[in-house]
Protein backbone atom coordinates (compact mmCIF):
# COMPACT_ATOMS: atom_id res chain seq x y z
CA UNK A 1 0.00 0.00 0.00
CA UNK A 2 1.21 2.97 -1.13
CA UNK A 3 1.52 5.89 1.98
CA UNK A 4 -0.77 8.92 0.12
CA UNK A 5 0.54 12.47 1.88
CA UNK A 6 -3.36 13.53 1.74
CA UNK A 7 -3.14 13.54 5.71
CA UNK A 8 -0.52 15.86 5.76
CA UNK A 9 -2.28 18.13 3.44
CA UNK A 10 -5.43 18.30 5.49
CA UNK A 11 -3.52 19.01 8.61
CA UNK A 12 -2.07 21.96 7.21
CA UNK A 13 -5.04 23.09 5.51
CA UNK A 14 -6.75 23.02 8.65
CA UNK A 15 -4.34 24.62 10.71
CA UNK A 16 -4.15 27.42 8.05
CA UNK A 17 -8.02 27.67 8.56
CA UNK A 18 -7.88 27.58 12.16
CA UNK A 19 -5.11 30.00 12.80
CA UNK A 20 -7.02 32.40 10.20
CA UNK A 21 -9.73 32.17 11.90
CA UNK A 22 -8.09 32.95 15.54
CA UNK A 23 -6.17 35.76 13.91
CA UNK A 24 -9.76 37.21 12.92
CA UNK A 25 -10.85 36.49 16.22
CA UNK A 26 -8.30 38.46 17.90
CA UNK A 27 -8.29 41.55 15.86
CA UNK A 28 -11.96 41.68 16.02
CA UNK A 29 -11.79 41.16 19.74
CA UNK A 30 -8.94 44.65 19.60
CA UNK A 31 -11.40 46.29 17.56
CA UNK A 32 -14.15 45.68 19.77
CA UNK A 33 -12.29 46.85 22.78
CA UNK A 34 -10.85 49.95 21.38
CA UNK A 35 -14.56 50.82 20.00
CA UNK A 36 -16.28 50.13 23.57
CA UNK A 37 -13.20 52.37 24.90
CA UNK A 38 -14.26 55.34 22.97
CA UNK A 39 -17.91 55.04 23.26
CA UNK A 40 -17.56 55.50 27.00
CA UNK A 41 -15.49 58.04 26.88
CA UNK A 42 -12.29 56.24 28.70
CA UNK A 43 -9.66 57.48 26.34
CA UNK A 44 -10.94 60.74 26.67
CA UNK A 45 -10.95 60.61 30.51
CA UNK A 46 -7.32 58.72 30.93
CA UNK A 47 -5.23 59.42 27.91
CA UNK A 48 -6.43 62.49 25.80
CA UNK A 49 -7.57 65.28 28.89
CA UNK A 50 -3.74 65.11 31.01
CA UNK A 51 -2.17 65.81 27.45
CA UNK A 52 -5.10 68.74 26.49
CA UNK A 53 -4.42 70.04 29.97
CA UNK A 54 -0.52 69.87 30.02
CA UNK A 55 -0.62 71.87 26.91
CA UNK A 56 -2.69 74.50 28.64
CA UNK A 57 -0.90 75.09 31.91
CA UNK A 58 1.73 75.58 29.04
CA UNK A 59 0.23 78.23 26.83
CA UNK A 60 -0.80 79.79 30.28
CA UNK A 61 1.25 82.39 31.28
CA UNK A 62 1.77 82.96 34.78
CA UNK A 63 0.85 85.97 36.08
CA UNK A 64 4.13 88.08 37.32
CA UNK A 65 4.05 89.18 40.75
CA UNK A 66 3.68 93.40 41.34
CA UNK A 67 6.12 94.56 43.79
CA UNK A 68 4.36 97.32 45.99
CA UNK A 69 6.38 100.04 48.01
CA UNK A 70 5.81 99.39 51.86
CA UNK A 71 5.78 101.98 53.86
CA UNK A 72 7.86 102.33 56.83
CA UNK A 73 7.49 105.31 59.46
CA UNK A 74 9.98 107.64 59.68
CA UNK A 75 10.04 107.46 64.11
CA UNK A 76 10.09 103.29 63.58
CA UNK A 77 13.78 102.19 64.87
CA UNK A 78 15.81 100.54 62.57
CA UNK A 79 17.16 97.29 64.33
CA UNK A 80 20.98 97.25 64.13
CA UNK A 81 22.80 93.84 64.49
CA UNK A 82 24.74 93.40 68.08
CA UNK A 83 28.09 91.55 68.04
CA UNK A 84 27.84 88.46 69.35
CA UNK A 85 30.59 85.67 69.97
CA UNK A 86 29.96 82.07 68.19
CA UNK A 87 32.21 79.59 70.17
CA UNK A 88 34.11 78.02 67.36
CA UNK A 89 33.09 74.37 66.88
CA UNK A 90 35.81 71.76 66.12
CA UNK A 91 35.13 69.06 64.16
CA UNK A 92 37.14 66.21 65.32
CA UNK A 93 37.39 63.57 62.27
CA UNK A 94 37.55 59.67 64.14
CA UNK A 95 41.35 58.33 64.10
CA UNK A 96 42.98 60.70 61.47
CA UNK A 97 45.32 63.16 63.20
CA UNK A 98 47.48 65.41 61.69
CA UNK A 99 50.50 63.48 60.81
CA UNK A 100 48.62 59.99 60.20
CA UNK A 101 46.04 58.67 58.47
CA UNK A 102 44.13 55.48 59.31
CA UNK A 103 43.85 52.43 57.41
CA UNK A 104 41.53 49.62 58.19
CA UNK A 105 42.55 46.39 56.46
CA UNK A 106 39.97 43.96 57.95
CA UNK A 107 40.26 40.56 55.73
CA UNK A 108 43.06 38.29 54.80
CA UNK A 109 46.72 38.27 55.86
CA UNK A 110 47.31 42.19 56.39
CA UNK A 111 44.71 42.45 58.93
CA UNK A 112 45.47 45.39 60.82
CA UNK A 113 44.22 49.27 62.04
CA UNK A 114 46.94 51.53 62.36
CA UNK A 115 48.10 54.91 61.21
CA UNK A 116 50.24 55.76 58.39
CA UNK A 117 52.29 58.68 57.18
CA UNK A 118 50.61 60.01 54.12
CA UNK A 119 53.71 58.65 51.52
CA UNK A 120 53.41 55.06 53.65
CA UNK A 121 49.26 55.20 53.00
CA UNK A 122 49.50 55.72 49.22
CA UNK A 123 52.32 52.98 49.19
CA UNK A 124 49.85 50.87 51.18
CA UNK A 125 47.37 51.81 49.21
CA UNK A 126 49.37 51.41 45.97
CA UNK A 127 50.76 47.47 46.81
CA UNK A 128 47.72 45.85 48.15
CA UNK A 129 46.34 46.50 44.73
CA UNK A 130 49.53 45.13 43.15
CA UNK A 131 48.88 42.04 45.62
CA UNK A 132 45.25 41.59 44.91
CA UNK A 133 46.24 41.70 41.01
CA UNK A 134 48.58 39.33 41.43
CA UNK A 135 46.44 36.92 43.39
CA UNK A 136 43.83 37.26 40.41
CA UNK A 137 46.48 36.85 37.78
CA UNK A 138 47.55 33.79 39.47
CA UNK A 139 44.46 31.93 39.98
CA UNK A 140 43.24 32.89 36.08
CA UNK A 141 46.49 30.94 34.81
CA UNK A 142 45.34 27.83 37.58
CA UNK A 143 41.81 27.74 36.20
CA UNK A 144 43.33 28.25 32.43
CA UNK A 145 45.56 25.47 33.29
CA UNK A 146 42.97 22.99 34.25
CA UNK A 147 42.12 22.97 30.83
CA UNK A 148 45.26 23.86 28.70
CA UNK A 149 47.73 21.13 30.70
CA UNK A 150 45.18 18.43 31.73
CA UNK A 151 45.19 16.29 28.13
CA UNK A 152 44.38 12.99 27.57
CA UNK A 153 45.28 11.71 24.80
CA UNK A 154 48.73 13.61 22.46
CA UNK A 155 46.86 15.70 20.19
CA UNK A 156 45.57 17.44 22.64
CA UNK A 157 48.69 18.29 24.31
CA UNK A 158 50.15 19.29 21.40
CA UNK A 159 47.17 21.65 20.58
CA UNK A 160 47.68 23.25 23.98
CA UNK A 161 51.43 23.03 24.45
CA UNK A 162 51.58 26.98 23.89
CA UNK A 163 48.66 27.77 26.22
CA UNK A 164 50.06 25.52 29.17
CA UNK A 165 53.62 26.99 28.77
CA UNK A 166 51.93 30.47 28.68
CA UNK A 167 50.03 29.83 31.48
CA UNK A 168 52.53 28.04 33.98
CA UNK A 169 55.10 31.43 33.23
CA UNK A 170 51.96 33.85 34.26
CA UNK A 171 51.68 31.29 36.95
CA UNK A 172 55.30 31.47 38.77
CA UNK A 173 55.69 34.91 37.51
CA UNK A 174 52.35 35.72 39.89
CA UNK A 175 53.80 33.87 42.79
CA UNK A 176 56.93 35.88 42.61
CA UNK A 177 54.84 38.85 42.49
CA UNK A 178 52.82 38.07 45.32
CA UNK A 179 55.97 37.08 47.39
CA UNK A 180 57.22 40.82 46.38
CA UNK A 181 54.37 42.44 47.50
CA UNK A 182 53.71 40.82 50.51
CA UNK A 183 56.66 41.69 51.88
CA UNK A 184 56.43 45.28 50.73
CA UNK A 185 53.02 45.36 52.44
CA UNK A 186 54.56 43.91 55.89
CA UNK A 187 57.22 46.05 55.73
CA UNK A 188 55.01 49.06 55.50
CA UNK A 189 52.13 48.02 58.01
CA UNK A 190 55.03 47.73 60.50
CA UNK A 191 55.78 51.13 60.04
CA UNK A 192 52.09 51.84 61.41
CA UNK A 193 51.23 52.89 64.64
Amino acid sequence: MKDSPLPVKNIAKRAGIILTILSLLFISSISLTAYLSYKSKIVEQKIVAPFKQFFHDLTTEIPKPTLTPIAIPSNTPIPVSTKTTIPAQVITYPKQEASCIYKNIREGEFASNKCYSQQDFDDLQYYLNQFNSAVFDKSSAESSMRITCSCRVQQECDFFKDSCDKDKKQQSSADSNINKYRGIIQSIIAKGR
